[in-house]
């Protein structure tokens, strides 16, 4: 039933654009203000611990003949990274989990890590970014629910597959008949059917829908659930058709059906029963998190040509408004859900809210200075220390590559 096409389509989806139609577009007035001796005291031990985090990954020992160094250097480097993570108060996790909650949930990323890089050492660091991300909203629904922390093979799987597929079918220099025979294939696979691969990339994607079935013998709903999300996938290139203008609904429809299935499928993996109200939380958490990344994108869907909730308001004031709609939108589903650890429920709200001020932040140039001022004013930080902390990107990914080396 969780995964029945009708069910997603129009009970879940039409209930989700009802309350995001309902949902304020005032300025919400239940965000925290930060006074600026605050906000100065905290950017002042953001930048100590940037610094000292800086100044460790320019110790890392970059020969691979000293292999002493390096697994000295790595334990170091953990422990500054915990020390961070954990104990910083404005994170709050220390609050929320416990020393050995926190230790579990790093070593199974570290499984999670591990598996990447032995499954295709050539992913960029961008793409293992994406998987990492993808696991990680799998490992907080664990914690919401009081679960422990396992790396299974179908979320390792999960996880890595839409990096994968994305970038296949987003690719524009791949042919119509590429990419639709490449679907077809997914499709077989996911429906049990013979497959026949021809590249190395239809390979490797066959390999991590076998890692679902490692865990997941059919007949499965989840395979119900993947074969809805392809559908979604493909549903989501008509936000790129230059020649049609979508309507607001049209808009909605296609953004909470690839939004929620993704977050859905996240929690199908935890396995334990849904409830009526899961359902409808987990599936709107995944249009949460889409409408967050639509709106950092603003610049680069306008450009594409992409018609998102957020690419096509006409103008600052109704970007402003859409903003609004979504702290509310986001207070309301929270409100609405009887979470099993209500404290790290709220925990997670307050980092939505600070996702949302981020990602409004990140396309300042399509708010008012007006608007900009009221958003930094319930910011930890200044705007201005945000475009200070911003890294040079050669350098960051020198940075990452050096962790991803040591997994």
């Amino acid at each position: 039933m969780i995964f029945d096409r009708d069910y997603l389509r129009i009970t879940l989806s039409e209930t989700l654009q009802d309350r995001w139609k309902e949902a304020e577009d005032t300025p919400p007035d239940f965000l925290c203000l930060y006074k600026e001796a605050k906000k100065k005291e905290t950017m002042e031990r953001i930048t100590e611990y940037a610094e000292r985090l800086s100044g460790q990954l320019d110790r890392f020992p970059r020969f691979k003949i000293c292999g002493f160094r390096r697994r000295r250097w790595k334990k170091e480097t953990e422990r500054l990274l915990r020390e961070i993570v954990f104990n910083d108060s404005l994170l709050g996790i220390k609050k929320v989990m416990s020393g050995p909650a926190l230790e579990e949930f790093e070593r199974e990323m570290k499984v999670f890590l591990h598996r990447v890089r032995a499954f295709d050492e050539s992913l960029s660091i961008e793409d293992m970014g994406q998987a990492l991300r993808n696991y990680i909203v799998y490992a907080i629904f664990l914690e919401l629910n009081g679960l422990p922390q396992k790396c299974s093979s179908a979320i390792f799987g999960y996880s890595m597959l839409y990096p994968y597929t994305d970038n296949y079918i987003d690719n524009p220099s791949r042919q119509k008949e590429e990419k639709k025979r490449y679907n077809q294939l997914i499709y077989n696979k996911l429906k049990g059917l013979e497959t026949e691969a021809v590249s190395e990339y239809e390979k490797k994607t066959q390999k991590l829908l076998e890692a679902i079935e490692e865990d997941y013998k059919r007949p499965d709903a989840v395979y119900d659930g993947l074969l809805c999300m392809l559908e979604a996938q493909s549903d989501s290139q008509k936000q790129y058709a230059a020649h049609k203008e979508m309507t607001m609904e049209e808009i909605l429809a296609v953004s909470i059906y690839k939004g929620g299935l993704s977050v859905l499928l996240d929690r199908y993996f935890i396995n334990r029963p849904f409830r009526e109200e899961d359902s409808c939380f987990y599936y709107g958490f995944g249009f949460l998190l889409q409408l967050c990344d639509d709106l950092q994108d603003i610049t680069q869907d306008k450009k594409e040509g992409s018609s998102t909730v957020f690419s096509v308001c006409k103008d600052k004031r109704e970007t402003e408004r859409n903003i609004n709609r979504l702290f509310h939108y986001t207070r309301r589903l929270f409100e609405a859900y009887p979470a099993e650890r209500e404290e790290y429920s709220g925990f997670l709200l307050r980092s939505c809210y600070f996702l949302i001020l981020f990602s409004a932040v990140g396309s300042r140039e399509y708010v008012s200075e007006e608007y900009l001022s009221w958003l930094e004013e319930r910011m930890p930080v200044t705007v201005g220390f945000l475009e200070d902390m911003r890294w040079d990107i050669s350098k960051k990914d020198v940075y990452a590559s050096i962790f991803f080396s040591l997994i």
